[in-house]
């Protein structure tokens, strides 16, 4: 699906852009989308304009028809940096439904088809930069690097009471391992762990069948990181270059992590064209790991809760595949065991 059909598939209102005078050759195109981020959204600009680079740049700032004054904050900013923002003013009607819900499915898609730079960034609008070198310290590697498809780094980790992180750590601990070059195994190994607030990846890897891709899937970035393992190596820098605010608000939070792994589950299968033939097993592994096993926890555990009260059969209508429901019944056996155990 090129940017022609996709408009004219899913554009019922007409994105309006700012008028700017950003330049038709940059080297990076930051992908900001931002829906009801008042609180946080200059935070968001500012760390991007703050950024030192002895290259060209452009902000792609996707407003989704905000209701608590982010619009107009965009607006102020884009009317302030026309050489570096292009404004995208969104429409609800526009939005791109998965599973019932609405998502800012368009929004993002809308900006990486527009995107103009050689590489890309990705940064949510209540996310945001600490390092004013962050875009430099990630082109002089993907410049020097040819084999590396995308680059990240360590983040600060802000969580309230609604988060699933501690307030003030690091998303990567001080044992991750730090080995510059990381293969497609490593990352299946290792529950594939990227925010994306601090990634920076090739724009020439993401054509349109991996944008369909990115269109279907219950949680956006989860097929990116998939598609680009497949495509090269992964760097990581060890420094905290960036924030995310884990405020129990984003989108991937309006599904329960039981319902978000059931999604996951279903979709992985599209995934295994960007699978390499000799890491197989690891996709396996991290499907039975990181999607099978929590779902039978969630399950168990509402289930401990909840003796007397069933659990809804549209809890499990994507559990379809013969493989997951024997899967299901070994962990049913093995709760039983555990139960009996003197």
């Amino acid at each position: 699906m090129n940017f022609k059909i996709f408009k004219n598939h899913y554009e019922k209102i007409e994105v309006k852009e700012n008028n700017n005078i950003v330049l038709n050759q940059v080297l990076i195109s930051i992908c900001i989308v931002t829906y009801n981020h008042k609180n946080y959204v200059s935070k968001c600009l500012d760390g991007i304009l703050m950024q030192q680079t002895n290259f060209d740049y452009e902000i792609l700032l996707g407003e989704d028809a905000s209701t608590d004054g982010t619009r107009e904050i965009c607006i102020e900013y884009a009317k302030k940096y026309p050489d570096k923002i292009r404004l995208f003013l969104h429409h609800r009607e526009n939005n791109i439904n998965i599973n019932g819900s609405p998502t800012g499915r368009f929004n993002f898609l809308y900006n990486l088809y527009t995107a103009k730079g050689k590489y890309i960034a990705l940064c949510e609008g209540d996310d945001y930069w600490t390092d004013p070198y962050k875009l430099q310290k990630q082109v002089d590697v993907l410049e020097k690097n040819t084999n590396v498809s995308l680059v990240y780094s360590n983040a600060k980790i802000i969580s309230d009471n609604k988060g699933d992180y501690v307030d003030d750590e690091y998303f990567y601990s001080e044992n991750y391992p730090s080995t510059p070059i990381k293969n497609q195994a490593f990352f299946l190994k290792n529950n594939f762990a990227l925010l994306s607030v601090s990634i920076m990846f090739r724009k020439e890897f993401l054509g349109a069948k991996e944008l369909e891709l990115m269109r279907k899937f219950a949680v956006g970035d989860l097929p990116l990181h998939f598609i680009f393992s497949g495509k090269g190596d992964f760097y990581y820098i060890n420094e905290p270059m960036v924030v995310y605010n884990d405020h129990g608000q984003g989108i991937s939070k309006t599904f329960s992590k039981l319902k978000r792994n059931l999604l996951n589950y279903k979709q992985m299968n599209w995934l295994l064209p960007y699978i390499k033939n000799e890491n197989i097993k690891w996709f396996n592994y991290f499907c039975h790991t990181y999607l099978i096993k929590p779902i039978f926890n969630a399950f168990f555990n509402e289930v401990i809760r909840n003796k007397n009260k069933k659990i809804s059969i549209k809890q499990f209508m994507f559990i379809k595949s013969k493989h997951l429901k024997l899967r299901y019944c070994y962990y049913i056996v093995k709760l039983i065991v555990y139960k009996l155990k003197p």
